[in-house]
């Protein structure tokens, strides 16, 4: 037992460490990359915007919203001319995005700068000819990583921008995110059962409209009987009298009173016997 424990230990030991031991992304300098891209544009006759020209483009619009002369009116004006304009300004939409998505993060990275000035981004190459450039920021309040995504023909595709929070702020926020999440869970549980109660009571409802329907022809079976006891006993009875019975019997029945041919409703005009 105790062997198989120490194997078990050794194969956790393992997992962990083959875990650990993951391969990082290359990371390209920009010089060399944009060399391979300049070759590759020239060939293939396309435009490539490069991170540092984009990352000014979105500065000086955020300088722009942040001094209140550009608003989301202006930006919102802006983008439906750019999507009208289709693939021809496709670029264009991107760094819009980019724009927003810087403007709505500044808040929380505060007065931002670029880390390493002199080598303000690197590369990182994937497996479908893709790559990403990679810019990282310093704040007054939190770092934050500027991603410029471009696809294996260089055209620029996504720009989005990630603030780095403290240890503490993200086991908050993980926290808040675990409360919404179990929240929600109890929530439908609590509806969860109280629909199964509501289930409950709907054979109890069907039983009462069914006693109900058992009490109303039993009263029809027991004024029919007197009626044929009568008969039976030899008793004579005025037709009028009988069918004034049988009339509230059928009203009893129906859930209505028996009325004239002008008021609506039902007349018994006559009883035939059967022998």
């Amino acid at each position: 037992m105790k062997k198989k424990i120490q194997i078990l230990m050794l194969m956790l030991v393992s997992v962990f460490v083959l875990a650990g031991c993951g391969k990082e992304p290359e990371h390209i300098p920009a010089m060399v990359m944009e060399t391979n891209i300049s070759l590759q544009t020239q060939r293939m006759q396309t435009t490539f915007i490069d991170p540092g020209s984009a990352y000014q483009i979105i500065q000086l619009f955020t300088e722009q919203i942040e001094s209140g002369n550009v608003d989301e009116e202006y930006l919102a004006n802006m983008e439906h001319m750019i999507k009208k304009a289709g693939d021809a300004r496709k670029d264009d939409l991107v760094i819009l995005k980019g724009i927003r998505s810087y403007s709505d993060n500044l808040e929380d990275i505060g007065d931002p700068e670029i880390t390493n000035p002199q080598d303000p981004y690197y590369y990182i190459m994937k497996e479908d000819g893709s790559y990403t450039a990679v810019m990282d920021l310093s704040g007054t309040k939190h770092n934050a990583t500027v991603e410029f995504a471009y696809n294996r023909f260089n055209e620029i595709e996504n720009i989005n921008v990630s603030v780095q929070l403290l240890l503490n702020e993200s086991m908050k926020k993980a926290g808040v995110n675990t409360a919404i999440g179990m929240g929600t869970v109890f929530c439908m549980l609590i509806l969860i059962m109280f629909i199964i109660m509501a289930l409950g009571l709907v054979p109890k409802i069907v039983d009462s409209f069914k006693s109900n329907d058992t009490e109303k022809e039993a009263s029809i079976d027991n004024t029919i009987a007197g009626i044929i006891e009568r008969e039976e006993a030899g008793t004579e009875t005025d037709d009028n009298e009988l069918i004034a019975v049988i009339a509230a019997a059928i009203a009893a029945a129906s859930g209505s009173a028996p009325a004239s041919e002008s008021e609506g409703g039902f007349v018994v005009r006559s009883i035939k016997r059967i022998r």
